[in-house]
């Protein structure tokens, strides 16, 4: 069991493509990347930026694995900031917004 981290030009397609047509990817491939890239976030590989850019085509999204790795990452993060929860609000808000 590994994380996959790709380099910006393929890490880019990528999200362009689930922006295109997310189902190009199968829902478990979906579900990974968004997985491999809170968890590299989580771990300083990436900037919590990028972990967000792959959800910005998730208002499409109808999968429940999918939204099961979405909710468990967030979940994480609220849990990793404690009771600076209005933070990750904030964050989240204004990530989307700016799409």
């Amino acid at each position: 069991f590994f994380r996959v981290l790709y380099d910006n030009n393929i890490f880019n397609k990528i999200k362009a493509q689930l922006v295109a047509d997310h189902n190009v990817f199968s829902p478990v491939t979906r579900s990974q990347l968004i997985d491999d890239y809170f968890t590299l976030a989580y771990n300083k590989y990436v900037e919590l930026e990028e972990a967000l850019d792959l959800m910005s085509y998730l208002h499409k999204e109808k999968e429940l694995v999918v939204w099961d790795a979405v909710f468990m990452q967030l979940k994480t993060a609220i849990n990793m900031i404690g009771d600076q929860f209005d933070g990750i609000k904030v964050l989240l808000i204004l990530h989307f917004e700016s799409k």
